[in-house]
């Protein structure tokens, strides 16, 4: 009698899976035999095994989704994207309020010393090989901006308005590629607006004093904050902020089951803590969906998935971490039960109507190998007079039988012992205190009698023959 697998048993307990004895067990005879009743197209074994597969996989579904997953990636980048857009507007705001405060403090028609500016555009002419050579390579807004701070000797002083326009123009530019400053190079935007910065704040501190500075200053922090949740976002949504951050997640997961982890990185920098174990957890569940007409979870695809993260120690690490001890401990359980699904469903013949003839053929070697032998031992045998016949042995033997006699109806019997409660805890108590109150539990069954040779009058005894490895009795 084959046991159940204790580390599988309790990964389907943890997460609420009810599966059948050859999943559980690794006895490679109850899975092959279990699997050939599957075969049998239009018994019972087959759409109970179908009905199983769903359920299973729903349960696979339901634990990624607890864990904060949807299959949904598209409004899982959207939900990412509504949290970091907040964080910077929420930013822009405070930033905002504090540069209202500051303005009503001063006299914005007064003119202001723009050394600063007038020494980063001198650079850039410069840069570019003087005057007539930068007046050809600027922009519009350039030549604008040269214009009033002068190109003569006599620098020119424009109001702590103009300024403030101007530098609210260019950082519209810097922030969101828009304005009249758009079409001007990044990096001379960045060194305009810096030296502005520093313009404004010189004249603030002389014209109002410390205090109304220090707002000035704490608002300029705000919006460099702004400016760099900007930069992080363009990583991951592009420079206009218009793409999925999708492509990058799947990325993160294909490249870091094959080792690579700077995808993974990228991602992981870049979204707030809190939402990267939804998120990682949602990037598994869409490589885990089967494709086409077979959609839903696939337990071929997740273990796939998940060895290859498994196998890379660090890129593991960072999902551990993002999904936590209990994540953790789901995906692992995910994985076991995944492999033994896939396993389970490896044993069913997809052969077609007109093809089930070679069913029997199949069990027919099967019970052939056990004849000789090969496979007994791992159930047992029992004597001839058990079950009718020298050539019979055992559970197995009986099973094989009744399967290379093909039909659904034989089929049928057989699966209905195989996944009958009785069986199952009979599996599931073997070795333990309850193993014979089990063994009378199975012995009385329908499922048994209904599966065994009316020949055979004593059940339980014949259980306990079944169970018995290495013996045998005289006809």
């Amino acid at each position: 009698m084959a046991q159940s697998n204790p580390e599988a048993k309790a990964a389907a307990e943890r997460l609420g899976v009810d599966l059948p004895p050859d999943v559980l067990s690794d006895n490679a005879q109850l899975k092959s035999l279990t699997g050939m009743a599957r075969s049998q197209v239009g018994s019972e074994a087959e759409a109970a095994w179908k009905g199983k597969v769903a359920e299973v996989a729903a349960k696979a579904d339901n634990a990624l989704t607890e864990l904060g997953a949807t299959a949904d990636l598209a409004q899982a980048s959207d939900d990412v994207f509504q949290r970091l857009d907040g964080s910077m507007q929420s930013l822009q705001r405070q930033g905002d309020e504090l540069r209202k405060e500051v303005d009503a403090a001063l006299d914005i028609r007064a003119p202001v010393e723009a050394g600063n500016l007038q020494k980063t555009l001198a650079t850039v002419i410069n840069d570019y090989g003087g005057i007539a050579e930068a007046k050809q390579a600027f922009t519009n807004e350039e030549r604008k901006l040269l214009a009033m701070l002068g190109e003569g000797e006599t620098a020119k002083t424009p109001t702590y308005a103009r300024l403030n326009t101007m530098r609210d123009q260019i950082g519209r530019a810097l922030n969101k590629n828009e304005g009249p400053w758009a079409d001007t190079p990044r990096a001379n935007l960045a060194r305009y607006y810096a030296a502005l910065a520093d313009d404004q704040l010189a004249h603030i501190e002389t014209a109002a004093g410390t205090e109304v500075a220090d707002k000035m200053r704490a608002s300029n922090t705000l919006f460099k904050q702004m400016y760099d949740a900007r930069a992080d976002m363009q990583e991951v949504f592009g420079r206009d902020l218009d793409k999925s951050l999708a492509p990058l997640l799947n990325r993160a997961i294909t490249q870091g089951g094959k080792g690579d982890i700077q995808a993974l990185n990228k991602l992981i920098s870049r979204v707030p803590e809190d939402m990267r174990g939804g998120l990682l957890a949602s990037g598994l569940l869409s490589q885990a969906q089967g494709k086409g007409a077979q959609g839903g979870f696939s337990f071929a695809n997740y273990a796939k998935v998940y060895r290859g993260l498994r196998e890379n120690g660090p890129v593991y690490q960072q999902f551990a971490k993002a999904l936590g001890p209990e994540g953790d401990k789901v995906m692992a359980d995910l994985y076991a039960i995944s492999r033994r699904m896939v396993d389970a469903d490896s044993n069913v013949l997809r052969t077609g109507k007109a093809n089930q003839a070679l069913l029997a053929l199949n069990a027919e070697r099967l019970v052939s190998r056990v004849m000789k032998g090969t496979v007994t031992r791992s159930i047992g045998t029992v004597g001839a007079g058990a079950i009718g016949g020298p050539a019979a042995g055992g559970l197995a033997m009986a099973a094989q039988e009744l399967l290379a006699q093909g039909g659904a109806k034989n089929t049928d019997r057989v699966h209905t012992l195989l996944s009958s409660p009785e069986f199952r805890a009979l599996i599931e108590k073997i070795g333990t205190e309850g193993e014979d109150a089990a063994v009378n539990r199975l012995g009385g069954s329908k499922a048994l009698r209904e599966y065994l040779p009316k020949s055979v009058t004593d059940t339980r005894a014949w259980v306990r023959s079944a169970m018995a490895v290495g013996t045998s009795s005289a006809a």
